[in-house]
């Protein structure tokens, strides 16, 4: 018997996991009125030159910071809401967790600090929580900070067991040629976080909450998730991700999180994205088969029955997938509209499903009202009221009524190459959600970013996300303030906007091959060093063939998003190109936002199109015909202002700090010659110069000094 056939037939594996202390820290939310108030003026002085943060030799005050700094201690102050917005080189990580930490740490209660990405999170957690936490002087030994993620990123012991129970023989190769490895993490993971494993899929290893048995679980003094737990409970900075914050206050009392009364959430321009897609609804047969799976795992005699319910849902799923014609991956659908074939046919299909869904349910109700083993019925509960779940929300979004929301069938492609059907419904407008969840619950939520206005103001952010006061709310409950960016674009930057391509709404295929044969010679000028930013795959992956040859010809190097390398991967590469660079980074959506490349390695940012959001996309179209109906303009008050802010976040790539040098290159010729293109040439901190040939470019560009590094 081998090493790890011995490991998993052990009854007793899962010793090498430490028991976890009960804690012996108890603390109860302070009520505003309770709570100590900050020294503004002292948190300012913290970031000045000579404060406690500023002594470093080289340090560089940022009056944009301080103001920060000081806007979100009286906002903590007062009980306000705060929507700020930090431009690029502001240091707006500081800017928060100065007032964060002293807050914190005076009226020992958590602050939560919520981001949109990982990227962020091991930023703060790495880098700038230490720094921060300067200002509290020796006391900084004591403070405690937790970075919590949701329940199915720890690894869960007692789906260990429950892998394990079937013996090692019943494994398949590919499992069985996983278990020594994931055994060797297994014996040095001290927090069970399965980001930092990568074997085993993770349905294996992890389990939602509802099939948490608590404290009856023979696993419970060494679970990961409540180890987790209790170090945020006893933590004064918790940092977490928009989701689970959501999750959080869909679910009040879940134990997700500690009570708290401040929040502050970062990369706030994605919180509507996020929000939609966490409020989402969607019924789609693998997570039907997810619960079945999980179902049969613990009571195999429900297998005809659940076969039954499988049949049917996979037969009224592929009847509503017939509104999709050929080659078509999506379409959206109302009840209105009678867009579903055979609607007699329908409503027979979704009552051959309901049937034998609840006759499953009762089952299960039934079964468990016999058992004695409590941890069984636990689990066989929790998969009945997921399979209800699962009814109701096939009920609504087949109805498609709610004028509230959008409804849409999609095909969703696999990475082997198949496919499955999901029919999804989408909230329209998620203001009120997050009104009701975060600023009538909580005393101060500061919403930052580096792109939350549009144009001058902040009217468009804050009507998307609810960031106004009802009628019986004080107004100045809610506050918006700019902290300016301490670069000097004039003089930092050059903004080119080329007027002599096609126009790509009208000619995608002339514009694309034009652009394939001009960026070579621009990337041979400024030797690589260049982010390309596109608005579709379909044109990033054109473009990149049809340049590919005459760039390694002349020695440079292309990476293009999805040919096999992770985005991190991508960015490390291009950040650490030698002297002489030589790379080319081309990508897609994920890269507008997040890259972070100063220095020499990056000298160029390559717009190839205004990011307006590609024409298909259900929520966006349905969110524009409510805003019709209302009255108002799709474009004007919809896709334009985001995707100015989409804009301003690619045109943010290129300076990330005071040495930076470089050129953003605009090749949509719609910058020069529509009329809403000022919206976008204003909400940019420098001149875009509009040139009329690709001559012209190259000229400007050669004969400028914003090449950097000796480039020219």
């Amino acid at each position: 018997m081998t090493d790890a056939a011995k490991f998993v037939a052990d009854p007793k594996w899962a010793d090498i996991i430490p028991v976890r202390e009960e804690s012996q820290v108890t603390r109860h939310l302070p009520s505003h009125e309770d709570c100590s108030q900050l020294d503004v003026e002292a948190i300012r002085d913290h970031l000045r030159k000579g404060g406690t943060l500023g002594r470093m030799k080289g340090y560089e005050e940022r009056p944009g910071q301080i103001d920060m700094a000081g806007a979100i201690a009286s906002a903590f102050n007062e009980r306000r809401h705060l929507m700020i917005e930090a431009g690029t080189g502001v240091g707006k990580s500081l800017g928060y967790l100065v007032p964060s930490v002293r807050w914190a740490w005076i009226n020992d209660t958590p602050v939560v600090v919520s981001t949109a990405t990982r990227n962020l999170q091991s930023q703060l957690l790495s880098s700038d929580i230490p720094h921060a936490l300067g200002v509290l002087g020796p006391d900084r030994r004591n403070f405690r900070v937790a970075l919590l993620k949701g329940r199915t990123n720890y690894l869960c012991l007692k789906a260990v067991d429950e892998f394990f129970a079937a013996g090692y023989w019943t494994m398949s190769a590919e499992e069985q040629e996983a278990i020594p490895s994931f055994i060797e993490w297994l014996r040095k993971t001290k927090d069970g976080d399965l980001d930092d494993y990568d074997g085993l899929p993770r349905s294996q290893l992890s389990r939602p909450g509802d099939e948490c048995s608590g404290r009856k679980c023979p696993y419970y003094a060494q679970c990961f998730v409540y180890r987790a737990r209790k170090r945020a409970a006893e933590s004064h900075l918790i940092v977490v991700n928009h989701s689970l914050v959501l999750a959080e206050a869909t679910g009040p009392g879940s134990g997700i999180l500690p009570a708290y009364g401040r929040l502050v959430m970062d990369e706030a321009h994605n919180l509507e994205a996020i929000a939609t897609d966490f409020l989402s609804a969607e019924f789609s047969l693998p997570n039907m088969g997810r619960v079945i799976k999980r179902l049969l795992r613990r009571h195999r005699e429900a297998g005809p029955r659940a076969a039954d319910v499988l049949a049917a849902a996979d037969a009224l799923i592929s009847h509503c997938g017939k509104i999709l014609p050929a080659k078509t991956e999506m379409r959206r659908y109302r009840a209105d509209a009678d867009y579903f074939p055979e609607v007699p046919r329908l409503r027979e299909l979704q009552a051959a499903f309901e049937r034998p869904m609840l006759e499953l349910i009762h089952y299960l109700h039934d079964y468990c009202d016999k058992l004695e083993d409590g941890d069984l019925v636990l689990r066989l509960m929790s998969d009945a009221n997921q399979l209800l779940s699962l009814l109701n929300e096939s009920v609504f979004v087949i109805a498609g009524e709610k004028p509230t929301h959008a409804y849409w069938v999609e095909r969703v492609r696999t990475e082997r190459r198949r496919s499955y059907l999901r029919l999804v419904a989408a909230p329209l407008s998620v203001a009120d959600d997050l009104r009701k969840m975060f600023y009538e619950m909580k005393d101060s939520v500061v919403l930052c970013s580096a792109t939350l206005r549009v144009g001058k103001d902040f009217k468009y952010m804050s009507r998307r996300l609810g960031f106004s006061p009802l009628p019986d709310t004080p107004p100045e409950r809610y506050q918006a303030v700019v902290a300016d960016s301490p670069f000097d674009y004039f003089r930092q930057s050059l903004a080119l906007g080329l007027d002599c391509l096609p126009d790509p709404s009208a000619d995608a295929t002339g514009y694309s091959s034009r652009l394939a044969s001009l960026l070579p010679r621009l990337f041979t000028l400024t030797r690589g060093r260049t982010l390309v930013l596109f608005t579709s795959y379909e044109m990033m992956n054109d473009v990149a063939g049809l340049c590919r040859g005459e760039l390694e010809a002349a020695g440079l190097r292309l990476l293009v998003q999805g040919e096999g390398m992770t985005r991190e991967r991508m960015t490390k590469e291009l950040r650490e190109a030698e002297a002489d660079g030589g790379v080319v980074l081309f990508g897609s959506q994920s890269f507008w936002e997040g890259v972070d490349v100063s220095g020499p390695a990056l000298s160029c940012v390559v717009i190839t199109r205004l990011p307006f959001a590609m024409v298909g996309d259900p929520v966006i179209e349905a969110r524009s015909e409510a805003i019709e109906r209302a009255g108002g303009s799709p474009f004007r008050d919809y896709a334009l202002p985001e995707a100015v802010i989409k804009f301003r976040q690619g045109f943010g790539r290129l300076i990330r700090c005071k040495s930076d040098r470089g050129v953003v290159v605009i090749t949509d010729p719609r910058i020069a010659t529509k009329n809403y293109a000022v919206s976008f040439r204003r909400s940019i901190p420098t001149t875009v110069h509009t040139v009329t040939s690709a001559d012209e470019l190259f000229a400007r560009i050669n004969g400028s000094d914003f090449m950097v590094h000796d480039l020219v």
